[in-house]
Order: C-alpha cells, then structure tokens, then sequence
C-alpha cells in the first residue's frame, strides 16, 4: 500500500517537472521569438509586434542656430549667381584663381549653409580650406581641383551638400546562403536545424527577414562587406562557409501606379511632385483617400528620389484627418521674404500654421519635434530601399507616428539631414557646390545621415503580388 502510495507521488512528481520544464521553456521563449521556431504563417498581430517606435534626439536645436546667417547674406550670393559661362572639366586655371573659388566657396558656406555649425564650425571647416589649399599647384585643371575638394569635405555629413558631379549609391550586403531561426535553447540554421556556436561574431547583424513573403527567419546584413562573417560554426563541431551578395536598388519607376491586389490598394510613385504638377498630386492623393478607407494598403517607396516636402504633410493629412508630426527638431534659415521667392504653393502663414514653425528671429524658424502618436485603423505597409530619400525619408519618419504601420524592405538612403536649396557655379572653375538652408537634428539609433531609417523586417527584393495576398487573407472584422 505505501508502495504504491510512492507510487503515485513519483508520477506526480515526475507530471508536475515535466510540466514546470514545459513553462520555463515558454517564459525562455519570447512571443517575438517564438514567430522565428517554425513556419508560421504571418498574421497582423504578428507583423505590429515587430515594428520599432520612433525615437527622439535629446540635443538642443538652437545650439545650432548661427545668429550671423542671415537672409541679407543669402539673397547677395543667389543675386551673385551666374550660369553664362559651362563646366569644363578639363579647362586649367591659376593657382590665384582657383585660392578665389576656396576663399568665395567657404566663406559662402559659412554665411549660408544650415549645416555649418553641426558639421564643426569654423575650427573643422578651417582645417579643410587649408588642407586643399595645401594641394594646389601653380596650375590646377578644373577636374582635379573639384576631386581635391572632395576629398577635403567628405568630413561633411550630409549627403545634399555636395561639389560637382557627385552622386553616390548607398550600398547594403546580406548573407544570401543561410536562413536563421531562434529558440529558448538559441539561434540554428533553418535548413539544417543545426544550432550556431559563434552567434556573438552575428548578433548585431541579424535582422527580421520574411521568407517568399509569408513566414520569419533572421538574415545577416550589414553595410560593410568587411563585417559579414565568413563562416558558420554549429554547436557540433563542424562549420559552413558563407556567401554575400550586394544589394542595391533597382526599383525606378515613372508617374504613379495605383493598383488593387484583392482588396489591397497598392500606390507606387516616381518622386514628391511640386504643384504645378496637377494631375499627378491629384492622382497620388486621390489614392490616398481610398488607401485611408480600406482595412491594409501598401505604400511602394522604393526609388523615390523625394522632391517637394509639402506633398508629405498632404499624404498624412488626407490619409490620417490630421496633421503630419515628425521625430526631428528642424532649423530653418528663412524668413517670410525668402519664402515667398520659394513659390512652394503656399503662402507663408499657411506654411507657419500647417507645419507649426516658430519664428526664432528674423532669419531662423524651428520645427519642433513630437512625441505624440495619431491612431489609425488599418494596417498601412511601406515599402522602402535604398534610393528612398529625402521628402521620401520625410513621410517615413511621419509614419512611424501613425499606429498599425510596419516598414518593410531595405535601409533608406540617409539623406534628410539637409535640404537641396542653393547651388552655386565657383566663379573660376565654375564648379558647382550645393548645400541647404536646413537642418534637422535626430536620435543617432532612429536615423542616420547615409545610412538612413531601418526597417521593421529587412527583405531585399520584395514580391509585392505575395505579400498582398498574404494581406489579403487576413481577417481584419
């Protein structure tokens, strides 16, 4: 009898371990990790718990403001500006006239260039003006001269300010052999279920990836080709060679697309129009209205350029009811004059109003930022790469304040720190310079300049059709 009393106790025990096991494993498992385990098939929730909020930079805006910047200086250089004389890359001039380009170039950039101070100020700039002067000859072809100054300025980071020809791609590399998986017992190989021994060589890079646009896996990327991992080591001793690949952006599109995958509203458009672009602007908004109705959209960034910042606040507007709110605080070098030569479509009260600018004096406006949210039903999905810029990247900041939206695709460009407003032929050379009359200030984790907004799940070429129709099987009542 008290044998098999014990019995009974032994299997009770043994019910009430196994059972205490079974709940630790599932408290070692996050419901986040738990999306990565098995195949399983990607659900709304799912998609939400994978988003990152916006984040706010702690710096103060007007330790930025340059009071000796002023609209005067500015308007004398754009009254200066000539563009009767071309580029010639291949002319050569003096070593006097060229010491004339920098002397009129830096001090351009110190009466004018939003971006001055942020960059370093007069102490970094000084040591660049010296250092291409220290680089010239008695003669200079224009083309080496333009290459010199480059070089000098790359201390700039602001991908709008710019000399001569210089476009630049960004550039991302991914691991294109392996898929990952995670567990309470660690990281393993999707294919293989093989366990990884060297994940602290990885962990930074993972990322959340979608596979066929369905279910999770983590894939590996980074922007340095140098940082990728050349191998794999499982737990059991043995290993796997990797291989990389580079992803760039191939998405250029022309006009706007709107299209219904199911009943999944699908936009896609070219660049931010100016208004004199009419039926354009009306065609992207007239979309918008019908995206703002509908249970899950898909917003299609990918190759836009940016353009006219105004048609973002019109995005948010029509597709929320409100007003569009950012996560930067923003300098301005502006005033009402200045604007009103800008011919931007509004006037200059609705732009102070509309955008809540305050004046600071009467050469700088701040924006500043918010911390608020703007609730939105519906389940909005934007599509990003690496050539969405600009008023592009603009609309990806305000839509990290709207509720129920997730970022899919790649990095954007990295190029909102300043604005594209003012470009200048050098008055020798007739090298062309470009900076920007603004300035916006973001925490370092959210945005980077060159590097850009990351997404919520990290996927190089995205097969829009599947991931509508995936969408399109949800169950949104």
């Amino acid at each position: 009898m008290i044998a098999k009393m014990k019995a009974k106790e032994n299997k009770k025990l043994i019910f009430f371990s196994i059972y205490i096991f079974i709940l630790l494993s599932l408290l070692g498992c996050s419901k986040k990790e738990a999306l990565f385990t098995e195949n399983i098939i990607l659900s709304k929730e799912d998609l939400l718990k994978l988003r990152n909020p916006f984040q706010i930079s702690d710096e103060d805006i007007t330790d930025f403001i340059d009071i000796n910047q002023t609209m005067e200086k500015l308007i004398k250089v754009t009254e200066g500006i000539s563009y009767d004389i071309e580029y010639d890359r291949y002319r050569m001039i003096s070593k006097k006239d060229a010491e004339e380009d920098i002397d009129i170039y830096f001090q351009t950039l110190k009466d004018c260039y939003a971006g001055y101070l942020p960059n370093g100020g007069d102490k970094r700039f000084q040591i660049a003006k010296n250092a291409i002067e220290a680089d010239l000859k008695d003669e200079i072809m224009t083309r080496e001269l333009e290459e010199i100054i480059k070089s000098h300025m790359s201390f700039v980071e602001d991908s709008h300010f710019k000399v001569g020809d210089d476009f630049t791609s960004n550039k991302w590399y991914k691991i294109d052999n392996i898929d990952i998986g995670k567990n309470n017992k660690g990281y393993f190989n999707l294919s293989n279920g093989k366990y990884i021994e060297n994940i602290h060589e990885i962990d930074s890079l993972l990322k959340p990836s979608l596979l066929k646009e369905q279910t999770l896996c983590y894939q590996i990327f980074s922007q340095s080709e140098s940082e990728l991992p050349r191998k794999l080591i499982y737990d059991d001793g043995t290993f796997e060679e990797l291989k990389s690949k580079t992803i760039s952006s191939k998405h250029d599109n022309d006009g706007v697309i709107f299209k219904e995958f199911g009943k999944v509203p699908y936009l896609k458009f070219s660049q931010f129009y100016f208004p004199n672009e009419v039926s354009k602007v009306n065609k992207i908004l007239d979309a918008v209205d019908k995206m703002s109705r509908e249970d899950c959209s898909i917003l299609d960034l990918r190759g836009n350029p940016g353009g006219n910042g105004t048609l973002v606040g019109q995005w948010v507007q029509r597709y929320t009811g409100e007003t569009a709110i950012y996560s930067s605080d923003t300098i301005l070098n502006l005033n009402s004059e200045i604007f009103k030569i800008s011919n931007n479509g509004q006037t200059w009260e609705e732009f102070v109003e509309y955008n809540k600018i305050e004046i600071y004096d009467e050469n700088h406006v701040i924006q500043k930022h918010s911390d608020k949210m703007i609730n939105k039903d519906g389940l909005l999905i934007v599509l990003t790469d690496s050539s969405s810029a600009s008023a592009a990247e603009l609309l990806v900041d305000a839509l990290h304040h709207v509720s129920n939206t997730v970022f899919i695709g790649m990095p954007t460009k990295g190029c909102i720190s300043s604005s594209r407003s003012i470009t200048i032929p050098m008055k020798n050379s007739r090298i062309a310079f470009q900076f920007g009359n603004m300035w916006n200030i973001f925490h370092k984790d959210y945005f980077q300049e060159n590097r850009g907004f990351l997404p919520d799940i990290w996927v190089d070429d995205i097969d829009v059709e599947q991931l509508a129709k995936l969408l399109d099987s949800y169950d949104f009542d």
